[in-house]
């Protein structure tokens, strides 16, 4: 899927192109580089994107975050199914075993294998500023209705 993509999606399903899912624990790789993700494991299902993208999640609660989220392997930790991961922007709270709605909104980049995990962090910060950007310049984008669960 391209960049610009999504609201054509949108346009075709009615609704935002997104994931549900359980949040679970993961290797907790992303705590020490700080960036913390919650975790949802695709198992079998069929997801057709692949990247990082910028996101909203949408909890049982209705609370909704912006966040950056990664759908892939994790390549640069040699990793062998496809996890999605989110980094929840200005958020630091316990919230294994709860439901949520990840809805996507631009992708940011495709999914690259790093040579280092210093590398990784770097662009982990990258695409955050990115995300934060591409926010805050889509100001109508934070006030849209989300989907009913």
């Amino acid at each position: 899927m391209q960049k610009s993509e999504f609201d054509k999606v949108e346009a075709t399903l009615g609704r935002r192109f997104s994931i549900l899912g359980r949040v679970s624990k993961g290797k907790q790789l992303g705590r020490t580089l700080g960036f913390p993700t919650i975790n949802i494991k695709l198992k079998n299902r069929a997801v057709p994107i692949n990247g990082i993208f910028c996101v909203k999640v949408k909890f049982e609660n209705g609370e909704t975050h912006l966040g950056a989220a990664s759908i892939g392997t994790r390549p640069t930790v040699n990793g062998k199914t496809n996890v999605l991961e989110v980094f929840i922007l200005d958020f630091n709270k316990q919230v294994y075993g709860q439901n949520v709605e990840v809805l996507f909104y631009h992708k940011i980049r495709n999914e690259v294998k790093f040579d280092s995990l210093s590398e990784l962090t770097q662009q982990i910060n990258d695409d955050v500023i990115k995300t934060r950007h591409f926010f805050n310049n889509n100001t109508k984008m934070n006030t849209e209705p989300l989907r009913e669960q």
